[in-house]
């Protein structure tokens, strides 16, 4: 429920302008709250951010949690910088992660847009190698099995039905000798699944709310940019989550709730090894329609 103190309003309408929701309207010589019928309060809080008097006040939110923002943000210069110089992390030092630094960078994440607080994203870190080692296991178990499945022509084929076209391209292109390449390597005693990381983050969460995968990638972004501030490095890990995701057994053991769904995982630790050099980037393509 929102409130508005009529007490203390100045009647400036910027409550209106910023409501996602749109149900904050000019009603009169005032302005009110008036929910649809099946379209209320978002609770996101922007109408209490912007209210110059603090007379809005939504429910389960308080100004005693709202940090007043500087005048001055970033520049780019600075900023674009620090984004050139973070690169993806596959070597690691042995160091633990401080658990400040580990809870700094999930205040960082956070912050990232998405979608409408309070986010339905959840965050799992594993810190200690030892229950790493034991996740990876059963990880390294479940694509064994992969592989004598894609190994045989007749389950090769049930595979590429029951996956449909661009992803069995993606099982049989890269997820397979990805897998396989990172299996002969854990027989020599070099980790390629996980690269001997002292940490991990894993962003899952309820697979029926609205846009979580796309919520779990735009925080674990975050949480990429916010590490490398604290001298972290961090890499994506694109055969872990997949594993998580479809084992009862493995979600179980992580706490990991069954309906959730795993998204993202997060390499982090500190760097064995410095970049000298940005290494260039861009996209693929970049238009201005121009009608």
């Amino acid at each position: 429920m929102t409130t508005i103190d009529y007490a203390t309003c100045s009647n400036c309408g910027l409550c209106a302008r910023v409501c996602g929701a749109r149900i904050i309207r000019e009603a009169g010589d005032r302005y009110d709250i008036h929910p649809y019928e099946d379209w209320e309060c978002f609770g996101c809080g922007n109408c209490m951010a912007v209210c110059p008097s603090q007379s809005i006040t939504v429910e389960g939110l308080s100004y005693d949690t709202f940090q007043p923002l500087p005048k001055r943000v970033v520049e780019f210069d600075p900023f674009y910088a620090s984004l050139l110089s973070r690169r993806s992390t596959r070597d690691y030092k042995k160091d633990p992660v401080p658990e400040e630094a580990i809870r700094s960078v999930i205040a960082a994440a956070a912050t990232a847009p998405m979608g409408v607080p309070p986010t339905d994203v959840e965050v799992l870190v594993i810190d200690r190698r030892a229950d790493i080692d034991r996740l990876l296991t059963d990880v390294r178990k479940q694509y064994r099995g992969l592989l004598f499945i894609m190994g045989n022509p007749v389950t090769r084929g049930i595979m590429r039905l029951s996956h449909g076209g661009p992803m069995y391209h993606a099982l049989r292109t890269h997820v397979v000798p990805a897998a396989r390449h990172a299996l002969e390597e854990s027989e020599k005693n070099r980790e390629y699944f996980s690269y001997e990381t002292p940490a991990l983050m894993v962003f899952h969460g309820n697979r029926y709310k609205v846009a979580i995968e796309q919520d779990c990638f735009i925080a674990s972004s975050y949480a990429t940019i916010a590490a490398h501030t604290l001298g972290l490095g961090t890499c994506f890990s694109g055969l872990i989550p997949p594993i998580i995701d479809r084992s009862k057994k493995i979600k179980r053991s992580l706490g990991i709730q069954p309906e959730n769904r795993v998204c993202a995982c997060l390499m982090l630790g500190y760097p064995a090894v410095r970049f000298k050099r940005a290494i260039p980037r861009s996209f693929r393509a970049v238009r201005f329609f121009a009608g």
